[in-house]
């Protein structure tokens, strides 16, 4: 049996290998590269809450506090637990409502925060994929009164991590 090479085969075969080989390397390698780790992009926006004191009207420290999210009447998702010496908290909201409640406690104050917002998902990249940005529209207090007043200094709840969107002054 043999076999003969005609003229056609050949330009089948180095088109193949100069247009075809190359482009599959080429899908295969854009593949392997949308993953998680080529992401530097952050994720998850969080709204950043700042402590500042009335008198002296700068950052003050909260003595040890606590924070969870509030859903559906209960606590879950402990944010920060027993947390020592901080002026500022990240609070990420909740991506699937547009309130957002957190209840917080120190050794001399207690309450809910209630953040009405509102939610848009943005396209980031291939690699990172979307994430949900929001927009404040309101915060208060719960029950009882976690400082003396509250400032929306920036609505917008983004990529950006220091946001400074929040400022709650205590007297």
């Amino acid at each position: 049996m043999s076999f003969t090479l005609r003229t056609s085969d050949t330009k089948r075969n180095g088109i193949f290998i100069r247009i075809l080989a190359p482009a599959v390397i080429l899908l295969m390698s854009f593949l392997a590269s949308c993953n998680n780790e080529a992401c530097k992009e952050p994720m998850n926006p969080s709204m950043q809450i700042l402590f500042y004191s009335k008198q002296a009207k700068s950052l003050t420290i909260i003595d040890t506090f606590s924070v969870y999210a509030v859903k559906n009447g209960e606590m879950f998702n402990t944010m920060y637990i027993d947390t020592f010496g901080l002026y500022q908290i990240n609070l990420q909201l909740d991506y699937t409502d547009t309130i957002s409640k957190f209840f917080i406690k120190s050794s001399t104050m207690r309450d809910t925060f209630v953040v009405k917002h509102r939610n848009e998902v943005v396209f980031v990249s291939a690699e990172c994929g979307s994430r949900i940005e929001s927009r404040i529209d309101s915060f208060y207090y719960g029950r009882g009164r976690f400082g003396d007043s509250i400032s929306i200094t920036n609505p917008k709840v983004d990529e950006i991590y220091n946001g400074k969107n929040v400022e709650i002054y205590i007297d």
